[in-house]
């Protein structure tokens, strides 16, 4: 449904900003590592990461992402 050479495009741009934004992950941890104990920091950021996936995979937010879904639901069920 999307041509090949806008995925690409797509795909690529956030590819950049995914590796752009490591050095500026490193620095934020390292100063936080220098401030706090390194478990506090492990934990937090694990219980932030679960927080996050746990409100993203609501079936309501699923639906909305993925308006597919709701098709295969509906052929399945019969």
């Amino acid at each position: 449904m999307i041509d090949d050479d806008y995925k690409i495009r797509v795909f690529s741009i956030l590819e950049t900003m995914s590796t752009a934004l490591m050095p500026l992950g490193m620095v934020l941890y390292g100063f936080l590592y220098d401030i706090f104990p390194a478990w506090w920091i492990l934990v937090l950021s694990s219980l932030l990461l679960i927080g996050i996936v746990l409100v993203l995979a609501r079936p309501s937010v699923v639906r909305k992402a993925h308006p597919e879904l709701n098709e295969l639901k509906a052929v399945n069920s019969w």
